[in-house]
């Protein structure tokens, strides 16, 4: 069994790349060389045809192309063309050879491959030992696929040098407009090498549901948070790593860290989000002044784990926007958990410690959509970067404001707006309040375990400094 190790991470991952035989047959997302046109999410009887003599492909497709039912051999990767739409029918099984992709061209229209469920469509190895690329489409093209299983791609490179994280499923959008590119349903993923379905700053199409990745050599489904509303409900486990991982990859030569400047909502899916290997912050708004509001719900369940050994650059980050002299809310984050699925903020590492991720930082103005019930923070505080007004532990010897969570604002809340939750296990206090006046209390409800530091830091007086020797208030 063949392993490798994708650079910087310390992550190792399985791959199928190798195996023959016996022993393939009983990895997960590994094919045959005979072919298996199961229905994915399906128990319809299968209605296709007997295979017979296959078509051949390779090169670029200058016009519209249909591959009908029955055997196809891609033997060397295939370019949709500009204006070209490729359509696979019902019943089609493609086999594609070694590093063999299909690569939808950013002025082609795109490919379509919708069987059904008793007429499904397969992509496959053309050899058990030898995995095939991956599906592309570069923006504005679209993927659309149907009751379609794809085994056993990715390439057979050392995930260090595979395309696009090793990858089986990729879209990809490197124009300044936001795309939507990638629509599934009842869709199975199966022994990528690295990555099942990578989203490189573009999303899933609106009401795409029931897709599976199973035996992936990393992450399930790699994609920016600003994309994650789309994320259909489906099944991520058992893979390498079971998280879906939002950001950046490796050297972040896919980098997917997009500002959140419309309304995204990240959904429990089942498994923890990842926020890390590159960048590993997610920023609700952009700070410029032109740019629209965004906001970022939560949903019940969700658990994000940030990359543990970084301060300011990991982190959920709620911007404002400076308009003249004053700042204008633009991000607001709303994250309401329930008692019985709290959603949880914590750190990465296999052996988490106080300070291994910087927390959440509110700047400028506290949007009054802003809202945290039932929720739970833990092993942050690291250096963020900013000097504030009171000290985080009474006594320091500094105004550092290294705190689970920091309140960076002008003015003081309207109100408490984080209830119910649990900051614990961090470095600094719970609560840093950088404003002076009025004190907004985020004691009464909330639970404050195992700090360094203060439940929450004084708030400054309009006039004068604080008190550094007294308790906190």
């Amino acid at each position: 069994m063949n392993a490798s190790s994708l650079t910087g991470s310390g992550l190792v991952f399985i791959t199928c790349a190798g195996l023959v035989g016996a022993t393939l047959l009983a990895i997960p997302g590994c094919a045959s060389d005979a072919t298996s046109a199961s229905v994915p999410g399906g128990s319809a009887p299968n209605a296709c045809p007997a295979l017979a003599a296959a078509t051949t492909h390779g090169g670029s497709l200058v016009r519209n192309e249909t591959w009908g039912a029955g055997l196809h051999e891609v033997a060397s990767s295939v370019v949709v063309g500009a204006g070209v739409t490729l359509t696979i029918a019902p019943c089609a099984v493609v086999r594609l050879a070694k590093d063999a992709s299909i690569t939808v061209d950013d002025k082609a229209t795109g490919l379509v491959a919708e069987g059904t469920a008793s007429t499904p469509i397969v992509f496959e190895r053309s050899t058990s030992s030898n995995a095939w690329g991956a599906l592309v489409a570069y923006a504005p093209a679209t993927l659309r696929l149907a009751y379609a299983t794809l085994r056993g791609g990715g390439t057979n490179d050392s995930l260090a040098k595979a395309d696009f994280g090793g990858a089986t499923l990729v879209v990809r959008n490197q124009q300044t407009i936001r795309h939507d590119l990638l629509a599934v349903d009842h869709v199975t993923v199966e022994g990528s090498n690295g990555v099942g379905v990578m989203l490189d700053s573009a999303g899933f199409v609106a009401g795409s549901r029931a897709l599976t990745v199973t035996g992936s050599g990393s992450y399930p489904v790699y994609l920016g948070a600003a994309y994650a509303t789309n994320l259909p409900e489906g099944t991520y486990a058992p893979n390498a790593r079971n998280a879906f991982l939002l950001q950046s990859i490796g050297p972040a030569v896919y980098e997917s860290a997009d500002p959140i400047l419309s309304d995204v909502v990240i959904r429990n899916r089942a498994i923890p989000y990842f926020v890390g290997e590159g960048s590993s912050s997610i920023e609700i708004g952009d700070g410029r002044s032109e740019s629209p509001k965004g906001s970022l719900t939560i949903e019940p369940g969700v658990e994000l784990r940030f990359k543990a050994g970084s301060s300011s650059t990991s982190q959920l980050r709620v911007r404002s926007q400076r308009v003249g002299a004053r700042d204008v809310a633009q991000g607001a984050l709303i994250a309401n958990g329930t008692p019985s699925a709290p959603i949880v903020f914590t750190s990465q590492s296999a052996s988490p410690a106080a300070g291994d991720w910087q927390g959440l930082y509110f700047e400028g103005e506290a949007d009054a959509r802003n809202s945290m019930q039932y929720a739970r923070i833990a092993f942050a505080g690291a250096d963020s970067r900013s000097t504030g007004l009171c000290v985080s532990t009474p006594g320091a010897s500094n105004y550092d404001a290294d705190c689970s969570v920091i309140l960076w604002v002008d003015q003081a809340p309207a109100s408490a707006f984080i209830t119910n939750t649990t900051i614990e296990d961090g470095l600094g206090c719970g609560v840093y309040r950088a404003w002076k006046g009025s004190s907004v209390d985020f004691t009464a409800s909330n639970t404050f375990r195992r700090l360094t530091g203060c439940a929450q830091s004084n708030v400054a007086p309009l006039s004068g400094s604080c008190d550094t020797t007294g308790p906190c208030r």
